[in-house]
């Protein structure tokens, strides 16, 4: 029963990392480009020093409300932003999936905060007054002493990411922040920063960490202290920090701990209350593949991807003109925006723009990474690569022309050479081709085309020859050539591969 009223408080301020294959995005430019409201009546959706988007839903009375702010916050960026992956990994950018729990009133007295600064970390201040710690440092230990089935679902080498390469995300990391309220007087809150975002993959997986909090806080706050109760949960804070941070190593302590923390939850106030959630939490393979089914991605797990545009809505000059107007083209013109790569040969640039602007557009999300440049006057067919320098489109003159064949291969190594960009399609486009009225929907076609029939780079549907070899294509591989070209010529004035 999620909507049962708490007599606290609960709320969060998590970051989202912003992605495009691979590609962090600056959320400060999200903003820009897309002109998102930053503010809605479910709460804010800011950004932490600009790179990374940080939601800062309501705080609310019941669980139920606090994931209905933050479904609210997703369904509006899902309106701007659907185009991109919300990454809850720490891969590219330290995630932070803070929660905030409220102190009552009566759990203000200067006794429970004495020596600790607000808005301060405190994760030296248990060692300075360990003998005899305030009951906020108390509780803190409490929380490390349960913080176990959290720590096991996340994704471990996101979880060193985050910790190893940015310094962030250790479990001993908690703040205590005072906030003013309307009437003149103060309200107290203890931020757990130790949870990465990955509780905001999918909507089970938010009810079963924000139940739990919810019990373990009311429990620690209104109920006999659980370590006396149950001392086998009871060990020192630097060992206690210590396994915590390093669990793969302690399997024997994971296992104990795991049931004696069980064994104690279903005696708390609120385990019926919750206990459908709670039992979620604690089944971790469940926890763990329930995220990676929606690939740590928000937009995939709470059902708010775009439909893919055809062909025919890309090449719509009008309906692209349209739907231009809700952004700001002036960004993208200006910008180097890391959607694509691209070199500066003639009307590349402008290709890859007017691309960025459809993805923008229709809130296209696209399936693989492209590299585009311009091929020399003498290579009159588009081709395209992978990075293993496979061809997948193109092979028609290459076939029986020793010195052209060298010659692609060549350029194809230097653009691989300049970007590195792996499991990527390098995409190389004539001269002629440029320069021509029809080019920019040709080179959608071709994009499109790629995105439909060649969904990674990996799956080699179309491979015509390997550049690094004087290999012939197999009967096999001209047949499924053949039919790749077929699907994608007729009914289209595009460019022919055979």
């Amino acid at each position: 029963m999620l909507s049962k009223k708490l007599k606290f408080r609960i709320g969060a301020d998590p970051e989202i990392i912003m992605e495009t294959n691979g590609t962090r995005l600056s959320a400060s430019a999200m903003h820009d480009v897309t002109k998102c409201k930053t503010r809605i009546q479910a709460g804010q959706i800011g950004d932490d020093a600009g790179d990374i988007i940080e939601l800062r839903p309501k705080a609310e009375y019941h669980v139920s409300k606090l994931i209905k702010n933050f479904r609210s916050l997703f369904e509006h960026m899902g309106k701007k932003l659907s185009q991109f992956e919300w990454k809850t990994t720490s891969f590219l950018a330290p995630a932070g999936g803070h929660i905030h729990v409220e102190f009552p009133t009566e759990f203000t007295k200067p006794d429970y905060f004495v020596n600790i600064k607000p808005n301060e970390t405190l994760a030296q201040e248990y060692t300075a007054c360990e003998s005899k710690p305030p009951k906020l440092l108390h509780l803190i230990h409490q929380y490390l002493a349960f913080y176990l089935p959290i720590r096991i679902s996340e994704n471990l080498e996101s979880q060193k990411a985050r910790k190893g390469k940015y310094g962030y995300g250790k479990v001993q990391d908690f703040r205590y922040d005072r906030h003013p309220n309307k009437n003149g007087s103060s309200s107290y809150a203890l931020e757990l920063r130790a949870p990465s975002t990955e509780w905001l993959t999918t909507p089970k997986v938010m009810r079963a960490i924000l139940a739990y909090i919810a019990c373990i806080h009311n429990q620690f706050l209104y109920h006999k202290d659980p370590l006396v109760q149950f001392p086998e949960l009871k060990t020192d804070v630097p060992r206690l920090v210590d396994y915590l941070e390093d669990w793969p190593h302690h399997p024997i302590f994971v296992k104990k701990n795991m049931t004696n923390i069980m064994k104690a939850i279903k005696t708390f106030e609120l385990y019926p209350t919750f206990r459908k959630e709670i039992k979620f939490l604690f089944n971790t393979k469940a926890m763990i593949e329930e995220k990676e089914k929606a690939n740590y991605d928000i937009s995939k797990g709470w059902n708010l991807e775009s439909p893919e545009p055809s062909l025919e809505d890309l090449t719509n000059q009008d309906k692209t003109a349209e739907l231009l107007k809700k952004i700001n083209q002036g960004y993208i013109e200006q910008s180097d925006f890391p959607v694509l790569t691209f070199n500066d040969d003639y009307r590349i640039t402008e290709l890859a723009q007017e691309l960025t602007k459809r993805i923008f557009a229709f809130k296209w999300r696209l399936k693989n990474k492209y590299v585009l440049f311009g091929l020399r006057k003498e290579q009159k067919e588009l081709t395209v690569c992978n990075s293993k320098l496979d061809v997948l489109i193109g092979s028609t003159e290459l076939t029986n022309n020793t010195d052209l064949r060298n010659l692609t291969h060549t350029t194809f190594k230097k653009m691989y050479e300049r970007f590195q960009q792996k499991d990527a399609f390098y995409i190389g486009i004539p001269y002629e081709l440029r320069k021509g009225k029809r080019a920019l929907n040709r080179f959608l076609d071709i994009i499109h085309f790629l995105e439909n029939k060649l969904s990674s780079n990996k799956e080699k549907l179309t491979i015509v020859t390997n550049l690094s070899s004087a290999d012939y294509i197999t009967n096999l591989e001209k047949e499924r050539t053949k039919e790749c070209v077929e699907s994608f010529s007729p009914n289209h004035s595009t460019t022919t591969f055979q």
